[in-house]
């Protein structure tokens, strides 16, 4: 069965199912509905960076890539690599395999993939590249949460057993999934630029204690970070029915960094 064969049956199914809760809501309560369940059976493709990114323009025959790409998620069979090299080559850039020789970098890790939710997906946008304390994140997340509920308590035209409805589709039909890439993109300096680059990793051990190591070098390379949350979401989906199109959003942004 195809996707929208699949879809028409799901969203003939849901408006069989829940237009007897509208009977008594009038016109205005069940076009909502209607466009509701309309939204949920479509394929809604989403990618966000936490940051943007801007890099100096250059020449033609600078215009050169190294691609370092890897899966650490739970989802060892994504392989983005074939769609990331179309896309960046499609851009007039060569793809080349000595990082000494590439005037860019571009090493991304898919650290998450797979079934989630849009609250932790804003979550993991929020955090970005380094994380920040979680209490943070969670305060926004909640207040953000009761925002919307306090919208749909505020909605008079719904009834209990109108909103259950909507819930009803929203927790039981509506699939999400998502890919989360943490990304450094670096490019050539300048020959006669200085740049130091220091970093900073705890190491953090029960018996002996906790450690702090700080390495600071020189560094021909301007880097910058940050993580693309790709996110998708309809009725009944299946993550292999979701994965080109996520991998295509993903493939879309990294090349237009370029």
């Amino acid at each position: 069965m195809t996707i929208d064969n699949q879809a028409t049956r799901s969203k003939n199914f849901i408006l069989w199912m829940i237009l007897p809760l509208f009977t008594i809501s009038g016109c205005a309560a069940v076009h909502d509905a209607i466009q509701t369940v309309v939204a949920k059976t479509n394929l809604n493709v989403e990618t966000k960076m936490s940051e943007t990114i801007f890099l100096d323009p250059v020449p033609k025959e600078q215009r050169t890539v190294f691609i370092e790409l890897r899966n650490t998620s739970d989802k060892p069979g994504l392989n983005i690599k074939p769609a990331v090299l179309k896309a960046i080559k499609n851009k007039g850039y060569k793809v080349i395999d000595n990082p000494d020789d590439a005037h860019y970098w571009i090493q991304a890790n898919i650290r998450q993939a797979g079934p989630s939710d849009p609250e932790t997906a804003k979550k993991m946008l929020l955090l970005g590249y380094e994380e920040e304390p979680a209490g943070t994140v969670g305060a926004k997340a909640e207040a953000d949460t009761k925002d919307e509920t306090q919208e749909a308590e505020e909605d008079s035209r719904f009834s209990d057993d109108e909103i259950a409805a909507f819930n009803l589709i929203n927790d039981t039909f509506n699939t999400f999934f998502s890919i989360t890439t943490d990304l450094i993109i670096s490019e050539k300096a300048k020959k006669d630029a200085e740049i130091s680059e220091r970093s900073k990793i705890e190491v953090k051990q029960k018996v002996a204690g906790d450690k702090t190591i700080v390495i600071k070098e020189k560094t021909d390379r301007k880097k910058y970070q940050t993580r693309i949350v790709s996110t998708a979401s309809q009725m009944n989906l299946q993550f292999d029915e979701a994965q080109p199109a996520l991998i295509s959003g993903l493939s879309h942004t990294l090349s237009n960094l370029l």
